[in-house]
């Protein structure tokens, strides 16, 4: 990733969780949380912008 700020893709942080020796539970559980904050993000007017 470049030295400015940058949100890796969904696959990207994937990917860098399994990089880094990540157990599975590990990455589905960061995979929910991530689809959890989502939907959360939805009903916040704000954070769609």
């Amino acid at each position: 990733m470049s030295a400015t700020t940058e949100i890796p893709s969904d696959k990207q942080c994937i990917d860098l969780l399994w990089e880094v020796g990540c157990k599975k539970r590990v990455v589905i559980h960061c995979a929910t949380v991530r689809a959890v904050a989502e939907e959360i993000a939805k009903g916040i007017p704000i954070a769609n912008m």
